[in-house]
């Protein structure tokens, strides 16, 4: 992402409707993503006895500043129309304390 914001690429997420919500289904990032074993990534015999901390998301995640099209299953959408696309989705009460 980080890349494609230095090189002008317009980033595109595609999602169905369901899943933009005004509320936030975890508490922080690290419990945003299912993490998966990283046995996957690097051997275990490279650690050799050393400590090392590593982290295998399943997702990755985008700051929403990076996104320049929200593409779901009802249209295409700028960041920018996101809390109207809300308004018409859920009702006022459902969102009035963000």
């Amino acid at each position: 992402v980080l890349a494609a914001a230095e090189n002008a690429v317009p980033v595109v997420c595609l999602t169905g409707i369901y899943k933009l919500t005004p509320l936030f289904p975890h508490e922080g990032q690290d419990t945003l993503n299912d993490l998966l074993s990283p046995s996957s990534m690097i051997d275990y015999a490279w650690q050799q006895g050393k400590p090392v901390d590593f982290v295998n998301p399943l997702h990755d995640y985008i700051l929403p500043e990076h996104i320049k099209l929200y593409v779901t299953n009802v249209g295409s959408f700028q960041p920018s129309y996101t809390y109207r696309l809300l308004s018409e989705y859920y009702h006022q009460d459902d969102w009035a304390p963000f």
